[in-house]
């Protein structure tokens, strides 16, 4: 935390400020996102960072007018661009090494044992 940036700090400290507030179901995602986050190395962030940006930098109207044009495709036709479109985490998870944000996890996941003595 002490070697994160300002800017960082203050975002991460709003949000934690605004989640008791929301509902179980905002909650959880926003849980999920969090773990999908801080899976990313720091080049797949930089993926993310940018296409977020460049998503933002659309006018609302044009952005909701692509996004009701996305909607109205048949599945298939969504389904070939989200295969080929490098956006959010599945591009950043295309675009380096791998985030372990699969279907399947490649290992099942075992907590951390504390070596005994240690408290």
């Amino acid at each position: 935390w002490n070697s994160w940036p300002p800017a960082e700090r203050r975002l991460w400290a709003a949000l934690a400020t605004r989640v008791p507030k929301m509902t179980a179901g905002e909650q959880a995602r926003v849980s999920a996102r969090i773990i999908e986050w801080s899976e990313l190395t720091p080049e797949q962030r930089l993926v993310v960072r940018r296409n977020y940006r460049a998503a933002r930098q659309l006018d609302p109207d044009e952005r909701r007018a692509r996004w009701k044009t996305y909607n109205s495709l048949p599945s298939e036709q969504r389904e070939a661009l989200r295969s080929r479109w490098d956006s959010g985490v599945a591009g950043a998870r295309r675009a380096g090494t791998r985030t372990g944000l699969g279907a399947e996890p490649a290992q099942p996941w075992t907590p951390r044992q504390e070596p005994a003595g240690e408290n």
